[in-house]
């Protein structure tokens, strides 16, 4: 899709919570629009595993050739506490 010059992607992710309570997180797919991601979480949920997890779909719109994570990062892991000190970035692990 262009918009005012600007390239845009549509990516579908699925997130759902592990008996272990980590997140599974994938991504489906890219898109060229909305509708398309919402036709693809359509047909994903005819899936083994997406149709007893349906509301996990996610669907996010990002600028082709920009950063988006412009943050540091770091990791805690469990039972960790974070320090006050410690710089403000976005805390978690992304898997892809």
């Amino acid at each position: 899709m262009i918009t005012k010059n600007k390239k845009t992607v549509f990516i579908l992710f699925h997130v759902h919570k592990r008996k272990n309570q980590e997140d599974d997180e994938k991504i489906i797919g890219e898109y060229a629009t909305k509708r398309a991601g919402e036709m693809a979480i359509t047909r994903a949920k005819l899936l083994p595993g997406f149709r007893k997890f349906t509301r996990g779909f996610i669907i996010d719109k990002y600028e082709i050739g920009k950063d988006h994570w412009t943050e540091g990062f770091m990791t805690v892991n469990p039972g960790q506490k974070v320090k006050k000190s410690q710089p403000k970035y976005k805390i978690g692990v992304y898997k892809i």
